[in-house]
């Protein structure tokens, strides 16, 4: 995937799905390979369910998949251009993906970031948010959880595939339901796939 070969040393891993779920992958690179990851089903010759890649090195990809089936699959670490090293692989399943405060997804740092993806096509909305154009009036959206791991600033990047006008806003509180808008923490600059962005301060242990 990515319109560049994949030819560096990798490592296949097999797993089973014992009901049908959501999967979530991520891979970080080193210094000198550029990572590749792919899911199969199956198979490592049938054709990827899922495939990201990096054109440098020092990276972090991931994925999302839609709702796979119960059964067997293979998830393979590779990387560009011939050279391999050291990384580190994160797999995990659910059965949401985000839609609605009671579906929050998790997000946890791989030291210091990580990277998520999604689709809010089926979802409901769930909050109006505060920067919201004209370009996506009631739009649906996906939540995430996130609690800080120190204090610092955490800033939020936030990228659509496909050519749409995204918003991102950051809220805080004991609870989804009740929580608040963080002020200046909203991002919706109004034009078809550009990236959102945030930075607040946050101290540790706030969610």
């Amino acid at each position: 995937c990515g319109n560049f070969p994949s030819n560096g040393p990798d490592l296949a891993f097999s797993f089973h799905l014992a009901s049908p779920s959501y999967l979530f992958a991520s891979q970080s690179g080193n210094a000198t390979s550029a990572p590749t990851l792919k899911l199969h089903q199956s198979s490592c010759a049938n054709a990827p369910v899922s495939c990201v890649s990096s054109r440098t090195t020092n990276q972090l990809v991931g994925f999302q998949t839609s709702a796979q089936p119960t059964g067997d699959y293979v998830i393979v670490a590779d990387s560009q251009v011939g050279n391999g090293g050291n990384y580190s692989l994160v797999v995990s399943r659910a059965d949401t993906l985000g839609d609605g405060c009671a579906d929050a997804r998790t997000i946890t740092l791989s030291g210091t970031r990580a990277i998520v993806a999604g689709d809010t096509t089926i979802f409901n909305r769930t909050f109006a948010p505060s920067c919201e154009s004209a370009n996506s009036p009631g739009a649906p959206d996906a939540l995430f959880r996130f609690v800080a791991p120190r204090t610092g600033t955490l800033t939020v990047l936030a990228t659509p595939e496909a050519d749409f006008d995204l918003n991102l806003s950051v809220r805080s509180g004991s609870s989804c339901s009740t929580s608040a808008e963080v002020p200046s923490a909203c991002d919706d600059d109004g034009n078809n796939g550009d990236p959102e962005a945030v930075s607040l301060p946050v101290s540790a242990g706030t969610t």
